[in-house]
């Protein structure tokens, strides 16, 4: 249900400053105008190619490399409050939750694969959990909503997030920043790029360093919680031994630990969270700890032919090793009554290694008919470990045993793709494109029963855990249930058709439709092994009408897309409250439509001002979760902003950033309780400070989510026992200083 005070707020929010709008864009008051500058260009590669964003006909929010440092953005994570219709959380050490138009993927489950593809200098990453890249070097980071699975990779039924780094300079230039901030939280990252061989080899190295001490406590062991120690590195060569060819070599590492993470744990509510998990205090003897070790490497060779086609090639390797630990001993006066306190841990090791090869060549750009086609490959081995306890502490044992599911997966993937644009006319074009897909994966779970001794009264149980030892890996007897195989092979053709019409030079409107898959896989999900079989393809059929303007000399923009969207076996993660477990499973069926709005203005020389708003009507419409509006999925999504620049001196410039979002509530899991809901909120961040004039340097203060809300990334409620939940960060402020030399 929408939260009518709340969603009034958030729409007179955004129709403030489009009142002062409808006055600014007059002509009269336009023409008086003619010394404000124009709304910069934006330029995309959404199609694999390069051009302006108002010419692309594909729902696209993009931040280049200025936008991401006004926002304060250090991951993608941070950019989700400023997109409408997309939610980005991340949960544990190990798992992601990305959802974009209402399609959910919770990457956590060793047989389940994002329905989001995560790009990276056009390398596509098979696991949200494979990708933690910081922003040290972005250039550019492009937000797709629809399915996009012709020409940006596999299983794209939902959008992808494409970053773009920097290239290597041919002039010598050093870039950072390093803030500090409550929490003590240090920010530090800097970039190092110049030539090599001047004219022929350029390099570049960024790092980056990211910490804090937790924004939460443990009471009863007086420890802190929601830590982070996180550093990543990014190096390239970029090798042009003449002007027709450019050979790009890529190495990128980060390493990221979580002290005591995430999870805060209270009594028993159905209803709301706990107050003990909004104060962000915990007691009990209770932690989660993890890290996530992620690396690759790709060689990118691009080519332009004498007839100006153009070749690329993506070769690249990846592969992560993650780690995430989670237990729960709460206070005795949360377990059954005379029965000791009830245990929960959980441990998840996962090492993955993925390949991918990926060969396009296109036509010549500007002609009437242009076309692009390539080959992909992909391979990819996941090799996971889950072991879940489940029992009752008396003191000195644990009665009770863990469940162990120890699987390796494998996945071959092989597609065949094109797309064409015919101009019929200066005024109107059609774009087609296919892709075909031949999806191979496989699967060996092994399940066991751990268990290390007996108990005169409670029978079998585990030792007793201890910080150092919170979820065992090996045991004194270990009941083998069983080894299972299973192999499924899918092949699909997708594509998307799409007519546009150039009203005039500044309008245009699209009308498309795109046929989306993302392949089959296995119900190997945590504490609940291979018994749940393999979960069929999920298929999308999406239809838009858009609209894409610039006005008034590029002093207005405002686009504005219309979509419909259904989805046959929609892939979700589900938790099984009866079992005790969490179960990949296939929503018969999903039906969504809504929009999403794109303004941004000049409102003054030193003033201008933006505007987003998402809607989604979403609702399952078979199954046990008829009726309910699938996982993260908000009605309404908003978001505005002011942004000043203010020269005081030739010198020196003051500047002020100010951004309110606002998101209407929504479910935390499939067919949920009520405690594993979000409430509507709103997040407020903001930058202040002084710069120079020429860009070389900036002093500012920040801050993000300056209400202090209390944003749940995931909630449970396990009924009479505790509700646990993953929060988002608190408030936080600090200074930063950054550089551009």
């Amino acid at each position: 249900m929408i939260h009518n005070r709340k969603f009034r707020q958030a729409l007179f929010a955004g129709a403030l400053p489009a009142i002062a709008m409808a006055a600014f864009c007059s002509p009269a008051l336009a023409a008086e105008n003619e010394a404000v500058v124009a709304l910069p260009e934006i330029i995309v590669t959404a199609r694999k190619q390069q051009e302006s964003l108002q010419n692309v006909p594909i729902s696209v929010t993009a931040f280049d490399s200025e936008s991401i440092e006004l926002h304060n953005f250090n991951n993608v994570q941070d950019m989700s409050y400023s997109i409408p219709n997309l939610n980005f959380s991340r949960l544990t050490t190990l798992s992601t939750s990305i959802s974009i138009r209402g399609i959910n993927s919770a990457d956590n489950a060793p047989g389940f694969e994002t329905g989001v593809a995560v790009i990276l200098d056009d390398v596509y990453i098979g696991r949200a959990a494979g990708f933690t890249t910081n922003l040290i070097d972005i250039e550019r980071v492009e937000v797709l909503r629809g399915p996009q699975g012709t020409l940006q990779g596999r299983n794209v039924t939902a959008g992808s997030i494409n970053s773009v780094t920097e290239r290597p300079s041919d002039d010598f230039k050093v870039k950072g920043k390093i803030s500090y901030g409550n929490y003590d939280e240090l920010t530090a990252m800097g970039v190092v790029s110049g030539p090599i061989v001047p004219g022929k080899l350029a390099g570049k190295i960024g790092i980056a360093r990211i910490r804090n001490d937790g924004y939460g406590r443990n009471v009863s062991l007086d420890k802190p919680l929601d830590s982070t120690d996180a550093w990543s590195f990014r190096g390239q060569l970029a090798f042009s031994p003449t002007d027709d060819l450019t050979i790009l070599l890529t190495g990128d590492y980060d390493d990221y630990d979580n002290h005591d993470s995430h999870g805060y744990y209270g009594p028993p509510d159905i209803v709301k969270l706990t107050p003990d998990i909004t104060s962000r205090e915990m007691f009990g003897d209770v932690w989660n700890n993890g890290f996530r070790k992620v690396g690759g490497g790709a060689l990118n060779i691009y080519y332009t032919f004498p007839n100006e086609m153009t070749l690329a090639s993506i070769t690249s390797a990846r592969a992560y090793n993650v780690s995430a630990i989670q237990e729960a001993d709460p206070d005795l006066n949360w377990g059954p009554s005379g029965a000791g306190t009830f245990v929960a841990t959980a441990r998840n090791d996962q090492k993955q290694n993925q390949f991918s090869q990926e060969v396009r060549l296109a036509s010549p750009s500007g002609g009437n008919f242009t076309w692009l086609t390539g080959l992909y490959y992909y391979r990819d081995t996941l090799k996971n470990y889950q072991n879940f306890l489940f029992g009752v502490n008396t003191g000195s044992v644990i009665a009770g045993a863990s469940t162990i599911d120890d699987s390796r997966s494998t996945t071959k993937s092989y597609a065949a793709f094109g797309s064409a644009t015919n101009h019929f006319s200066d005024r109107f074009s059609v774009t087609g494109g296919l892709r075909y897909t031949i999806n191979k994966r496989g699967i060996r779970v092994l399940e066991a029963l751990g268990i290390d001794g007996t108990d005169p009264v409670f029978g079998d149980y585990v030792d007793m855990l201890t910080q150092d030892d919170p979820a065992p890996t090996e045991f004194g007897a270990l009941v083998d249930l069983g080894t299972t195989r299973n192999k499924v092979t899918d092949k699909a053709l997708t594509g998307d058709l799409t007519f546009t019409v150039d009203w005039t030079d500044d309008v245009s409107t699209f009308a498309k439709y795109a046929h989306g898959f993302k392949g089959g896989g296995f119900n190997a999900s945590f504490n609940s092994g291979f018994s749940g079989g393999s979960v069929k393809p999920e298929y999308i059929d999406s239809f838009e009408l858009g609209l894409r303007s610039m006005l008034f000399d590029r002093k207005l923009r405002f686009n504005l897309t219309n979509f419909y969207m259904k989805v046959k076996d929609q892939q979700t993660l589900i938790y099984d409250s009866a079992a005790f477990r969490y179960v990949t499973a296939n929503e018969p069926g999903v039906r969504t439509y809504g929009f999403e709005l794109d303004a941004a203005a000049v409102l003054t020389p030193e003033l201008t001002w933006s505007l987003g708003v998402g809607y989604i009507n979403s609702e399952i419409t078979g199954g046990a979760n008829k009726g309910l509006r699938p996982a993260y999925t908000s009605p309404w999504s908003i978001n505005t902003s002011l942004s000043f620049d203010q020269p005081v001196t030739e010198a020196l410039n003051v500047f002020a950033f100010g951004e309110a979002s606002w998101r209407d509530s929504y479910a935390l899991l499939a067919g949920s309780p009520d405690a594993s809901r979000q409430g509507a909120y709103w997040w407020l961040g903001g930058k202040v400070g002084v710069k120079a004039a020429d860009g070389s340097w900036s002093l500012s203060l920040y801050g993000r989510n300056l209400t202090n809300e209390t944003v749940a990334s995931y909630a449970t409620n396990v009924p009479g026992l505790f509700t646990v939940a993953f929060l988002q960060p608190p408030r936080t402020y600090g200074v930063e200083l950054s550089f551009n030399f």
